[in-house]
């Protein structure tokens, strides 16, 4: 056993000495097999050779640079070193400098060599070597730099600033712009800066503080953060929104160029809050508004539930604000369904999105809103918002065929909500007088009267009632009340007219009329109009010339003064276009003047703005059957009369037999137009010719009678609501 292990422990030696002899074999052989450069031969003291070019000679080693990479071969294994050339004085200098670790000399002397030489040989390794030591110097200077940076590092959270910039200063005046390093150094000392003024702020110095920053700001112009940090400095503060602005505005176009806006949620809200509070005023900003409104819907859509709930109440604010200024209702709405989106609960903003639509009048998406909103608070057990279903009545009176039942019943929900809502009692009033609910329409007024009795509204509505109703003593209290108004507030248009209109139909069946009474009443509004300002007058006042203007129309109309009446109901209608009984009468008076064309186009305007009367279609029924001829139309439009409710249906369905029994007889008659026709058939408020030429009828006018003119219409503008300063249907009841 013993013997059997000396002898693998033998082996293994010899195995051992074996592999040594093998590698020094190689290395002999591959020391004389290695390709080398042409230049200087190393000799060392076991023989081998190396050849390459020398490129760094130090005190006790020297490394070549061969074709197979660089190697150190230290000076008490080299025998000699052949083919060297002579060095130069300048190079000797910078070998020495060299050994006394002087890298600038070395390097100053070897450039000086470099200079000297001429050989192609010895330029290439003073290049290398110069090349060598410039690395040398960029490693210290690395080393420096670092150390310098952490100096300063060390003396900032020592609060030891004014050390610290002094110490970045001199570094950066040895790293001079536009060098990468003096971006660093920038950096580092908007960072001095920028703590100096949070040491500041902590303690109370504000001036000082506000000065760090605006150096800080100086340093770095391109940097996003101190823009930043003085931003919120000011809002700490409760600086100016304008300077919080200025400087958010800045910091955040320059932090957008390499961060995202989920990342700068914060100063997106603080932005935001300072827009609002920019534009909130006595007169608010809408650009402000808007773009405080923009920032925190980025908040709201990125933040998630925590500053969605702190944006929430701040977006409807704003929301509030803007919609007392002239503005954009597109972007407006644009901006209110982001905010649903984002928080489908945000009752307000809901609330001021049915506002704008009906700022466009879209009255169909203000019901949808306010409906929502209705049905939000009873699913929360919340309460209803004061004055929604006053709004929802409005909306439903604007439609473009007014529900009126639906109309009343928001008003007696906002009533029963609300008895201190003055305009939803004339609302409910009006619609109840319409309907012939004259009773009720009276309680509503009397409630008003009593609950505002300053105000003369009430009483206008209480007479119109009262004209509606036409029992004997109705004509003397609707007078009454209507004077009673006057006296409220003397300037108060529609009370006067309604006045005249009274003594108008009254005359009619006077046997000698004397309409001078009216027309002093309406002289009177037209005259206080007209001392108004141009640019003053507001729609009410146009409304009520247009009325006046109208009624004195009617005079000259029943004085059978034709085309004096034409021109005074043209007047009129400029003046209030969006008049029905103005275009129906306009027509009745064209064709007295044989202006059969125009007013067909009269008519049609009525209907237009009118579609649900059933007298419109009765009067284009009788036009285009006695006076163009035109049966098939006129068949047309007595069937939407019947359609529409009209009463007089045995008259109708005799003048309906005659009319299809005169198809066959006349002409080819044309098309009949739809029910509510387009702007490009329906003229407008000038629709009556400039100068109409005189007529037979104007000559020796005949009398009203089923051939010639249509017989008088119902006095419906007469009773129709005048009610002024009554607010648009998404406008609040004035108090």
């Amino acid at each position: 056993m013993k013997t059997s292990r000396l002898t693998m422990g033998t082996r293994a030696v010899a195995s051992g000495r074996n592999r040594l002899v093998a590698v020094l074999l190689l290395l002999w052989i591959g020391a004389i097999l290695i390709p080398t450069l042409p230049g200087e031969i190393i000799v060392r003291k076991d023989g081998r050779k190396i050849e390459g070019q020398i490129v760094l000679e130090e005190a006790d080693a020297v490394v070549i640079q061969t074709t197979f990479g660089k190697f150190r071969i230290a000076r008490d294994q080299i025998a000699s070193i052949s083919g060297r050339r002579a060095l130069s004085q300048s190079e000797r200098d910078a070998e020495d400098a060299l050994a006394a670790g002087n890298l600038d000399r070395a390097l100053a002397k070897l450039q000086e060599a470099l200079k000297e030489t001429t050989t192609t040989a010895a330029q290439k390794a003073l290049q290398n070597r110069i090349a060598e030591i410039n690395k040398m110097i960029q490693e210290r200077e690395e080393k420096e730099f670092a150390f310098q940076l952490s100096t300063a590092d060390r003396l900032i959270q020592e609060k030891r600033f004014s050390e610290a910039r002094e110490e970045l200063k001199r570094l950066l005046e040895r790293n001079p712009d536009p060098s990468p390093a003096a971006k660093v150094i920038r950096r580092r000392l908007c960072q001095a800066y920028l703590a100096e003024a949070q040491f500041y702020t902590d303690t109370i110095n504000y001036p000082e503080a506000t000065d760090m920053y605006k150096r800080a700001i100086e340093v770095t112009p391109d940097e996003a953060e101190p823009y930043l940090r003085m931003a919120r400095f000011l809002v700490q503060r409760d600086a100016k929104p304008a300077e919080i602005i200025d400087y958010y505005t800045k910091g955040l176009e320059r932090a957008l160029k390499t961060e995202k806006e989920s990342a700068l949620l914060d100063d997106y809200y603080k932005l935001g809050i300072a827009y609002i509070k920019a534009g909130t005023g006595r007169v608010p900003d809408e650009k402000m508004l808007r773009e405080g409104i923009r920032c925190l819907l980025i908040v709201s859509r990125d933040g998630g539930t925590t500053y969605t709930t702190f944006a929430a109440s701040r977006l409807e604010d704003a929301f509030v604000q803007l919609s007392k200024t002239n503005y954009d209702a597109d972007a407006m709405i644009q901006m209110l369904q982001s905010t649903l989106e984002i928080n489908p609960n945000a009752q307000k903003a809901r609330w001021i999105l049915a506002e704008v639509y009906g700022k466009k009048r879209e009255y169909e998406k203000v019901i949808e809103h306010l409906t929502t909103i209705e049905a939000n608070a009873k699913a929360n057990n919340d309460l209803i918002p004061e004055e929604l279903y006053y709004r929802l009545g409005l909306a439903y009176l604007a439609l473009p065929t007014p529900d009126h039942e639906k109309a009343l019943e928001a008003f007696e929900n906002e009533i029963r909500q609300n008895r201190l809502n003055y305009m939803a009692l004339i609302r409910a009033a009006e619609i109840h007088a319409q309907m012939g609910t004259y009773d009720d329409a009276l309680r509503y007024c009397n409630q008003a009267i009593a609950l505002r009795k300053e105000r003369p509204e009430a009483y206008l509505v209480a007479a119109e009632t009262h004209t509606r109703r036409s029992l004997p003593e109705d004509t003397a209290q609707a007078q009454r009340f209507l004077r009673q108004a006057l006296n409220l507030k003397a300037d108060f248009h529609p009370a006067r007219i309604k006045l005249a209109a009274i003594d108008i139909l009254a005359q009619r069946r006077a046997e000698q009329p004397n309409y001078g009474n009216a027309q002093s009443l309406l002289f009177k509004v037209l005259a206080d109009i007209k001392e108004i300002p141009p640019s003053k007058l507001t729609d009410e006042d146009r409304k009520a010339k247009g009325e006046a203007t109208f009624w004195l129309a009617r005079i000259e109309d029943e004085k059978r003064n034709w085309r004096e009446a034409a021109n005074m109901f043209k007047s009129a209608l400029a003046e209030y276009p969006n008049f029905p009984e103005g275009y129906r009468y306009q027509g009745n008076v064209l064709i007295m003047l044989d202006a059969f064309d125009d007013a067909k186009k009269s008519y049609l305007k009525a209907v237009e703005l009118e579609p649900n009367n059933p007298e419109t279609y009765l009067l284009l029924g009788k036009l285009c059957q006695n006076n163009l001829k035109n049966y098939a139309e006129a068949l047309t439009y007595y069937k939407q009369y019947l359609d529409k409710g009209g009463t007089e249906v045995e008259t109708v369905q005799r003048w309906i037999r005659e009319c299809e029994s005169s198809i066959g007889t006349a002409p080819a008659a044309t098309a009949a137009p739809a029910p509510a026709p387009s702007d490009a058939s329906a003229p407008t408020s000038d629709s009556a010719p400039a100068s109409i030429p005189v007529s037979a009828a104007e000559a020796n006018p005949p009398p009203p009678g089923p051939s010639a003119a249509p017989s008088e219409t119902p006095d419906t503008a007469a009773t129709t609501s005048t009610t002024p300063g009554a607010p648009a249907p998404n406008a609040p009841p004035k108090e």
